[in-house]
Parts: C-alpha cells; sequence; structure tokens
C-alpha cells in the first residue's frame, strides 16, 4: 500500500517564487489595507481645521492653507523585529491633530483617529487577507 502525492514540485517551486517577494507582497497589502483606514480618518477629521502655519513653498510654488484632512498620510511599510507595519496619520506640520484627538484642559477632544481605525480595522484586515491571498494564487 502506498501513497502518491502529485503536484508537490509545483507546490515548492511557487513557494520558493512567494518567499523571494515576500516583502514586495507585505508592503503591497498593508498598503491597500492602510489605504481604508487613513480614508477614514480624513474623512472623520473635524472640518474647517486649518494650520495656519503651512504657507510655504513647495517646487517653487506657494501653497495656501491646508486643511488636516488633505494631509492624512500612510508612511513606508517599517519593520519591528519579526513585524511590519505602516503608520497612518496626519502630517508633522499637523502635529497638533493629536490635541483634538485627546483633548487639552482648554478643548474638549474630538476623537476621529481611533474612531476611523475601529470602524475600518475588519475591513482593512479583510483587504490585506485578500492581497496576500491573490499573490499567492497568482504568484
Amino acid at each position: 500500500m502506498g501513497l502518491e502525492l502529485s503536484g508537490m514540485d509545483e507546490l515548492l517551486t511557487k513557494l520558493q517564487e512567494i518567499g523571494k517577494n515576500v516583502e514586495k507582497v507585505e508592503d503591497k497589502a498593508l498598503k491597500r489595507g492602510a489605504e481604508v483606514i487613513r480614508q477614514a480618518i480624513s474623512d472623520g477629521s473635524p472640518r474647517g481645521i486649518k494650520n495656519p502655519q503651512t504657507w510655504q513653498y513647495r517646487a517653487g510654488k506657494k501653497y495656501a492653507v491646508e486643511h488636516l484632512k488633505d494631509n492624512i498620510i500612510i508612511s513606508n511599510a517599517r519593520n519591528a523585529g519579526v513585524r511590519r507595519y505602516v503608520n497612518v496619520g496626519p502630517e508633522e506640520h499637523f502635529f497638533y491633530a493629536r490635541f483634538l484627538e485627546v483633548g487639552t484642559v482648554h478643548a474638549k477632544s474630538q476623537p476621529f483617529v481611533e474612531v476611523s481605525f475601529l470602524a475600518k480595522r475588519r475591513e482593512a484586515l479583510d483587504l490585506i487577507k485578500e492581497t496576500i491571498m491573490a499573490e499567492i494564487n497568482n504568484g
């Protein structure tokens, strides 16, 4: 009595190919999932919030006052030990967004980052899984 397995060579070859591109696949999946969170944070950010210090020159052009909602970004993928992650949130010159999120002694909190994250985290995880599975199946 014997056991015959077919397709093992193909499977091993496919897994080796995927292994070579793991970081690229991870980055693609993280960015796709993070975009859902980024859009939710942007949509949920307090309206009318402008940075009065954003009159500046970029690439030779003077930019008018920017809105918080238009400056929610996704960082490049980073490593922390065996974990890989991206940060999603306001650009550095909107540092005061944290004061809006948690409040201050003089201002009531207007949470929008955590609320957006909690509302969309399942959808983001599903997109990450979907992207990875598509790469495995198409790889």
